[in-house]
């Protein structure tokens, strides 16, 4: 499946993916404002990919520039619940360079559009740590809206979400 922005694809993840989704998830300026910032090994990483492919309920692509195909980041999403009206995204942009070039709000925006557009899925869900404000703007000006703030994994955050209209 293939997922169009306007300067981004989405293409789901293959396994010939892992060792760069693993260089990006390794790294500290990527992961700093993961919950789970340990380092990752190949071993685990085969071991997420084949969970992955058997959960039955988590999507994860690649981000893709449109122009030259390079893969520059990830996008992934989990339905909750079993009625299946909603979903909780994950971003990031593992390519430095790719970085604060709008890859991510399109991506987003692609995303939220084809879940929203299914007329089953209601609503779309966040989680930021408090203390990344750089996410919590990106995804207002997405449209989400703040709904709670709490605890997650021992460490401050809000959860936020846009519905459908």
């Amino acid at each position: 499946m293939r997922i169009d922005g306007e300067k981004v694809y989405l293409r789901e993840i293959r396994e010939e993916d892992l060792e760069m989704v693993r260089c990006w998830r390794n790294d500290p300026e990527v992961n700093k404002f993961f919950f789970n910032r340990s380092y990752i090994t190949q071993e685990k990483q085969r071991e997420w990919f084949q969970k992955l492919i058997q959960s039955g309920t988590k999507i994860f692509f690649i981000i893709c520039d449109k122009v030259d195909g390079r893969p520059i980041g990830t996008i992934q999403w989990e339905i909750l619940g079993n009625d299946k009206r909603c979903a909780e995204i994950g971003i990031y942009i593992g390519e430095k360079d790719a970085g604060g070039k709008g890859y991510g709000s399109d991506a987003m925006r692609a995303v939220i559009g084809y879940l929203l557009s299914d007329g089953e899925m209601e609503t779309v869900r966040v989680t930021a740590l408090e203390s990344n404000q750089r996410a919590l703007e990106f995804y207002k000006r997405l449209g989400f809206m703040e709904i709670s703030s709490g605890e997650k994994h021992g460490e401050r955050v809000r959860f936020m979400e846009i519905r459908r209209q």
